[in-house]
This record gives C-alpha cells, structure tokens and sequence, in this order.
C-alpha cells in the first residue's frame, strides 16, 4: 500500500497539464492559461489562417504565461475544413496525434472552447474530447471542458464516451495494430503481429476481441471473396488512425 501511494504520488508530479484553445481572442485565451495554467499550449488553427495570426496569437500568449511565472510550451496544429458541413475525420486525428506526441509524461488534457472563435474549431474540438478521454492506456486523461465568454466561463457537458477502457488494454492493442495496416486486414494477420509484441494469444482469442470492437463501432467487418476481413471505422481511425 506505501509503495502503491509512493508511485501515484510520483506519477501526480510528474503530470503535465495540456490546453488546447482554437485560435481566437487574446483575451479568452488569456484567461484559459489564467485558470488552468499549462505546461503546454496547443492552438488549433484553420490550415488556410495567416502565418502573422498564428505568430501574433503565439506570442501574446507566451508573453502573458511569462508574466505568470508559467513555463509554457506552445504548438499550432493546423486543422482541415470539412469538405461538407460537419467534423471532418481528419481534423479530429490532427488534434488528437499532436497530443499524444507530447506524451511521456502522464497528460491531463483540458479544452477551452472561446465565444470569439470560428464556430467550426470549437466543433472539433469538442468531437475531440470523446478521443481523448479514452487514451487512457497511452497514459492521457481528458480534464475539462470550459466555454469562455468575455463575462464568464462555464462548464461544457461531455459528449458520449467511447468504452475503450471496457475493452481492455488488449482490445485497444489490436486497434493500433490494424491502424499500422492501413486497409482490411483478415484475423490471421492481425493474431500474427498480436503475437510479435511477444504476447502470445490464439486467433480465437483475437476473433473474440474483434467482436467487441465491433460492437463498439469501432471495428467493421467485411466478406472478401470466401474470408472476413476487419477495418477501422471513422470513429476507430480517430482514435488509432
């Protein structure tokens, strides 16, 4: 029990506290460093936005967590528009790969949503949070989701989760296995690069993982010729893709 409480205690110091804003306002984003005072900043921006933008946003930015004695890294991650009305696919990965590059250390991740932002950004991340909150096992929890105005903030209630942590740890395995694929890969395949992390399982055992993740709709299965094969839904691609 000492050494348990010993190594969370560890564990707590060594976390790291992530903000991601959309780029908006200096003043929001001033106030969400103000609250939540991160180790690091990642500003979401449209990929078409303006280099000077971005820059003036950044520095504002670090210049006002210098004022707080906060040692603040800073990273853009260029988002991509839709294509069509909605969250693309692609922008929801964009955020969630930034994120989990910067782990290493266990990240509490926080989301500020701002008034003054483009509508479309504080769409996506918001459809983000669902991923992030099931990271777990790349040691990343989701912290929480504000909206801030220039009178207040509040909190946002989250969106669905996804029941990765239901699964298990192996189950999530198998995602990032299929995601290094990249197509429809059969069950005998994916029980041959399970076994390579050197822990040995039987294809039944893979098939009866495959079937969760199925009924997560994470996971989709399709008839190739006289064999099944498996793929990642949008949903599994945004977690592992």
């Amino acid at each position: 029990m000492g050494l348990a409480y010993h190594g969370s205690k560890v564990l707590k110091q060594l976390e790291q506290i992530v903000l991601v804003v959309p780029v908006g306002g200096s003043v929001l984003i001033r106030n969400a460093i103000a609250e939540f005072k991160p180790n690091y900043l990642f500003i979401a921006v449209p990929q078409d936005v303006s280099e000077d933008v971005v820059s003036g946003v950044s520095q504002d930015a670090d210049a006002f967590a210098r004022s707080l004695n906060l040692n603040m890294g800073i990273d853009r991650v260029p988002i991509p528009r839709a294509p069509i009305p909605g969250v693309s696919k692609d922008a929801v990965i964009a955020v969630r790969r930034a994120i989990v590059a910067r782990k290493g250390f266990p990240l509490t991740v926080n989301i500020a949503l701002l008034d003054d932002a483009p509508n479309w950004l504080n769409i996506v991340l918001y459809s983000t949070a669902p991923i992030i909150k099931a990271l777990v096992y790349e040691g990343i929890s989701l912290g929480a989701i504000r909206y801030y105005t220039l009178n207040d903030a509040r909190d946002v209630v989250e969106p669905l989760r996804i029941p990765i942590t239901d699964l298990g740890g192996e189950a999530y395995t198998v995602l990032k296995l299929m995601a290094k694929v990249k197509g429809a890969v059969s069950a005998d395949v994916i029980n041959a690069m399970y076994n390579e992390t050197g822990n040995k399982v039987s294809r039944g055992y893979i098939l009866k993982l495959l079937n969760k993740l199925i009924e997560a709709k994470l996971v989709e299965r399709i008839v190739s010729g006289n064999m099944f094969l498996y793929r990642l839904t949008p949903l599994g691609e945004m977690l592992v893709g």
